[in-house]
């Protein structure tokens, strides 16, 4: 089983200390952000957290991913790293099959995840309730007979504040709380 941390939004010289937590952690992938540019005003609420609120944007730049991987790459020496852009060419083509991860809280989307991915996205939630979560599609997953098959959890870390600190405490409870409970 892989684990993947998306560093939701956040201040840019966080990143590179983020990589190192998250690596001795035990995480496998490191995902960035996607989004480059946000309206200014919207009348569609947010969908990914509880107030609908975007005010994790607030004073945090948008950063071209790409331009922060070399910099993570350089203070690490095995995570891989990636970003929630649904598609781009690329060449050469990838020599296997590109993961598909499906998120979701409904029961529904656990259901989905466990039949068809190969992994699943957390966002929004706690840590407490991402293992809740993990246990749920691993038993599915048994049920649709899929157990033995390679699959990768994504955790955003909703509950993580501006403070780099409080963001690499969070990335801490993951070795012995979660991993050591699930692989």
């Amino acid at each position: 089983m892989r684990f993947a941390y998306h560093a939701a939004m956040c201040i840019p010289d966080f990143y590179p200390p983020l990589a190192i937590a998250e690596e001795e952690a035990g995480f496998d992938t490191f995902t960035l952000p996607d989004s480059i540019c946000y309206p200014e005003e919207s009348d569609s609420q947010y969908p990914y957290n509880g107030t609908g609120d975007r005010e994790f944007l607030d004073g945090v730049p948008f950063l071209e991913p790409f331009s922060i991987i070399p910099a993570m790459g350089a203070v690490t020496t095995r995570l891989r790293f990636t970003t929630s852009i649904d598609s781009m060419k690329i060449c050469p083509a990838p020599s296997r099959a590109v993961p598909i991860l499906i998120g979701g809280h409904p029961d529904a989307a656990l259901h989905r995840a466990a039949r068809v991915a190969d992994g699943f996205i957390h966002a929004g939630g706690t840590s407490e309730a991402l293992e809740t979560t993990a246990k749920q599609i691993d038993q599915y997953r048994a049920e649709y007979e899929r157990e033995h098959e390679p699959f990768e959890y994504q955790s955003m870390g909703a509950e993580d504040s501006r403070s780099l600190e409080d963001k690499i405490g969070a990335l801490r409870w993951f070795p012995d709380d979660f991993i050591g409970k699930t692989r």
